[in-house]
């Protein structure tokens, strides 16, 4: 499994000269409202422009809670979701999926869970959860998002010895993990294109890794907005 992610991504920075490109020609109208000019490696409140609070739209986030995620991904499965997001069961669910896949740390939740978000993340609106910040862990590296180079060596050295063997006891291993949970989770112009589903099988072996994104401008959550209003369900 972790031989096919990882070619697949390779095949796909091999065949780029770099990774801003594969950014560029691509339509990035899926975002919901989003301009290309927001798609800029700016993560602050911009980016999430036209996006609700998950807070607002799909509650208070509980990582050890697997009932509402595990009810949440039944209903994505279940109610033809995966080409039309439109109706109000699959976009609340989505919510529920978006809210704990960017809040909990990595290795927290079972790796059906990130594979479902990327399966429906084109389809759904999304909505906006602040990451999981972890007491002590270094800060995320977002020159990676520019640097093609450097995540085809990382995914390369996560796929052979001594990563293989050692994982997360090995410092550099650790590192290596680092460049592609950061490339993964915060470069969002390039995972539009390049989709590491199967890297949350890799996940689980680095539970213990993680980084922090800290340049992030501070959102003010208001439930009672328009753009939150405008997305709660009624009852």
């Amino acid at each position: 499994m972790k031989a096919t992610w990882i070619a697949l991504l390779l095949g796909v920075l091999l065949t780029s000269s770099s990774v801003t490109v594969l950014a560029d020609d691509h339509d990035h109208d899926h975002d919901h409202g989003h301009d290309d000019d927001d798609h800029d490696h700016d993560h602050g409140d911009a980016h999430y422009e036209g996006w609700p609070d998950c807070l607002c739209v799909a509650g208070e986030l509980d990582c050890e809670d697997n009932d509402t995620v595990n009810e949440a991904l039944s209903v994505l499965r279940d109610g033809d979701c995966d080409d039309d997001c439109s109706s109000e069961a699959c976009r609340d669910a989505f919510f529920v999926l978006d809210m704990y896949h960017a809040g909990c740390p990595a290795g927290e939740l079972d790796a059906t869970i990130g594979v479902a978000f990327h399966d429906h993340e084109h389809e759904c609106q999304r909505c906006y959860q602040e990451p999981a910040f972890i007491e002590g862990a270094p800060d995320c590296d977002l020159t990676v998002c520019d640097d093609s180079e450097r995540v085809q060596a990382a995914v390369t050295a996560l796929n052979s010895m001594p990563c293989m063997e050692e994982a997360s006891e090995s410092a550099e291993c650790r590192d290596y993990f680092r460049t592609v949970l950061t490339f993964h989770d915060f470069c969002r112009d390039v995972t539009e294109r390049v989709i590491l589903t199967n890297y949350h099988d890799l996940e689980e072996d680095y539970e213990s890794v993680h980084c922090n994104l800290v340049d992030m401008e501070e959102r003010e959550t208001d439930c009672d907005s328009e753009i939150n209003q405008e997305f709660v369900s009624e009852d």
